[in-house]
């Protein structure tokens, strides 16, 4: 086999692995957006708060250290602002 041969099927091999990440890149976006989709229309309405109304805050982050780390910021309870 001729080596210019060879460097062009090489190429072409490159190209055609190129493009088939493209499209898996592609189809990920598409399935991403689909599940937003799917899990934002599980979500209810947006709920309105009132000052003094007693609520429970979801903490989602991930915590390294139990017990509370800083004095400051809002009163968990009834979502007032505490010193």
């Amino acid at each position: 086999m001729d080596l210019s041969i060879a460097g062009i099927e090489r190429n072409l091999q490159l190209l055609e692995l190129a493009e088939w990440r493209y499209h898996a890149y592609e189809n990920t976006l598409l399935n991403k957006e689909r599940t937003k989709r799917l899990h934002d229309a599980r979500l209810r309405g947006p709920k309105k708060f009132q000052v003094g109304d007693r609520v429970l805050f979801f903490n989602a982050r991930l915590k390294l250290f139990s017990g509370k780390l800083r004095r400051g910021g809002r009163d968990l309870s009834t979502g007032e602002q505490s010193c």
